[in-house]
């Protein structure tokens, strides 16, 4: 019974993953609902965001995606130590997403050298954790997209104007389907 229902939620995030990959991207610097642009945005360091993996099924579950940290500790299940996606959690593995290379090398993958579609991919995710009944924002990862004093990096800044401009396509192909 254990064994069928591990299955099935993995079942379950695969297809998960494939919708959030192929929906609509939207750009973080206009999306209102964006937690970074708030009052008082906690910067957290990577070393408080490496002791949050939830170690012996206890404590707190943080990942971080394009430098917004979350709290998913209600998915341990998913995120814990030994779960399907325990690679993620402590750190922001942000080209992962993208990928689907869930392991050390993954992370060696440059945001500036990836397609476009695949950086959608990333977006889509955090998207995902913006949007999460049980999943809260933390803070901003000081690092590759948030400096010390959590303001967003030129990394972010040219990821987020690529974001802009494949939102853009997609639109410009969704209206040219709709003339068909």
């Amino acid at each position: 019974m254990l064994k069928s229902s591990r299955i099935w939620g993995l079942v379950l995030t695969s297809l998960l993953f494939i919708l959030l990959v192929s929906a609509p991207v939207c750009a973080a610097s206009e999306d209102e609902s964006d937690p970074t642009k708030g009052e008082d945005v906690r910067v957290v360091t990577e070393e408080e965001l490496a002791k949050k993996i939830g170690l012996n099924g206890k404590g707190d579950v943080w990942l971080s995606v394009l430098g917004e940290v979350y709290d998913v500790t209600g998915g341990r299940d998913f995120y814990g130590v030994g779960s399907g996606y325990s690679f993620f959690a402590g750190k922001d593995a942000s080209p992962c997403f993208a990928t689907g290379k869930f392991n050390e090398e993954g992370l060696k993958d440059e945001l500036n050298d990836m397609p476009m579609t695949q950086l959608g991919g990333i977006v889509g995710w955090r998207d995902f954790y913006r949007k999460h009944e049980s999943y809260k924002f933390v803070g901003v990862l000081a690092g590759k997209f948030y400096d010390n004093d959590g303001k967003p990096t030129p990394l972010l800044d040219t990821t987020n104007e690529r974001l802009k401009t494949l939102e853009m396509m997609n639109a410009q192909k969704k209206a040219g389907k709709k003339e068909l």
